[in-house]
């Protein structure tokens, strides 16, 4: 439990509104894939009503995050950083569970790292189709879907490796549906753990459609050139940092 995101810092990034569109999707009879508890403990993911110091900072970044994304009219959120491994994905995991426990909200978790998923073997789901084959035209959105059993958060695993994942994450395809996900409801924040940023296309690929990224930063690992460098490329879609594994 020593691995938590310790100190949160929101940026104050100036996020208009978007006007409303029809919805084109409809999410009904999703599966429930329960997580497994010992993944979750592997991957430091708190659950529940949990009191722990990792939950409490969660529950801490869920407060700020959902208030700056209300004020803004925006409810879709990437989670990024610049190189893998820094911690994005459990923080994407953290942040999802904690939310889909407030009253007026649920959770949509997308797992947009087409190179390197990692959402589902943090939820100790094996391997599942997803957006992936979305993309690729393989399955339609509603057969891809499942709930893991936490709460109100619905997962949407990435699914298969694409050997063109760059392409497919920038594809007017997968613009439409990112906005789609997030107008189909109001009171749903659509979590995406997003590509690293500065290892490949892919994380350029998918700021095209991201209208908020709070930045994962590694104490001890990530640089301070990657670190600025990720946040110019975040630009005004930067909302946030999150310093993650502080021994502090």
């Amino acid at each position: 439990m020593e691995r938590i995101a310790k100190a949160i810092e929101l940026a104050g990034a100036d996020l208009a509104a978007a006007p409303p569109r029809p919805a084109a999707f409809a999410y009904s009879r999703t599966p429930t894939v329960p997580a497994s508890p010992a993944a979750l403990r592997a991957h430091h993911v708190a659950v529940g009503e949990e009191r722990t110091p990792i939950a409490e900072a969660f529950k801490r970044l869920r407060t700020q995050l959902l208030q700056r994304l209300r004020e803004s009219g925006r409810n879709a959120l990437g989670v990024a950083s610049a190189r893998a491994g820094e911690g994005k994905t459990t923080v994407a995991a953290n942040l999802a569970v904690q939310t889909a426990l407030e009253a007026d909200w649920t959770v949509l978790l997308v797992d947009a790292d087409l190179r390197r998923p990692g959402l589902a073997r943090a939820l100790g789901l094996g391997p599942l189709p997803g957006l992936a084959q979305y993309l690729a035209g393989a399955a339609p959105l509603e057969e891809l879907l499942v709930h893991p059993g936490l709460g109100r958060c619905v997962l949407l695993p990435a699914g298969a490796p694409l050997p063109d994942s760059s392409e497919a994450l920038g594809s007017a395809r997968m613009q439409e549906l990112a906005r789609e996900l997030a107008r189909r409801y109001p009171d749903r924040l659509v979590i995406y753990d997003l590509p690293p940023l500065l290892e490949a296309a892919d994380g350029i690929a998918a700021l095209r459609w991201i209208d908020a990224v709070l930045l994962v930063v590694e104490e001890g690992r990530s640089s301070a050139d990657d670190t600025v460098r990720s946040a110019q490329l975040a630009g005004e879609r930067l909302i946030g940092t999150v310093l993650n594994k502080s021994g502090g």
